[in-house]
């Protein structure tokens, strides 16, 4: 496959599910917060692969992805939250999240035109730590969720070793720095499958 038909895959799917989960807009605080996501990760996608195609540098739209990523699933998250304790995680783990960035950036503003693996570190794995009690809780609760908790957790796992590594990569072997974002784009596509698989059998009644 090539770069422009996983794009097109990519970004294909996301529209798909960011229409289907509008559609079925409910009265579920934490699936309305989810389809806000969608709304604004399409945006933010298509932008940035146009820039890609044009061949210029997008390096700079990652940082809105990562940080709306973080805000949108963290809210998310406290909502689907039934007991306090992990409500108070959930808001503890913001607030430290965002002030350590903000502290980044104000020491080091250029950094808004580079990579930063800290930024991706931060806010991924506070999701991905998220996801992990979010499946504690299923343990014994009935969860509404659960496939997107599979997509989320799967794709921001191992798209964050993959930047991890990606960054050594990139300055190493350009062949290996393209097989890796060869995977993570394929993991983009079966997280959005997840996705459609939680509106198919939770949401499509409603659509």
């Amino acid at each position: 496959m090539t770069e422009k038909v996983i794009l097109l895959m990519g970004s294909g799917f996301l529209l798909v599910n960011a229409i289907l989960y509008v559609r079925a807009y409910n009265k579920s605080v934490s699936l309305n917060i989810f389809t806000l996501y969608l709304c604004a990760t399409l945006i933010i996608q298509l932008l940035f692969n146009y820039l890609f195609l044009k061949g210029i540098n997008n390096l700079f739209i990652s940082h809105y992805y990562f940080v709306f990523q973080f805000i949108l699933l963290s809210l998310f998250y406290r909502n689907l939250f039934k007991k306090a304790k992990h409500k108070r995680i959930v808001e503890i783990v913001f607030v430290s999240v965002i002030i350590i960035l903000a502290i980044q950036y104000i020491n080091n503003p250029q950094i808004y035109f580079k990579f930063n693996l800290l930024e991706i570190i931060l806010t991924s794995l506070s999701i991905v730590t998220f996801s992990v009690i979010y499946f504690y809780n299923s343990l014994t609760e009935k969860m509404e969720c659960m496939y997107i908790n599979y997509g989320i957790f799967i794709y921001l796992l191992a798209s964050t070793l993959i930047f991890c590594s990606g960054n050594f990569v990139t300055s190493t072997d350009a062949s290996l720095s393209t097989l890796l974002w060869y995977i993570n784009s394929l993991l983009f596509i079966v997280y959005q499958i997840l996705i459609f698989t939680q509106w198919y059998k939770s949401l499509k009644s409603k659509t």
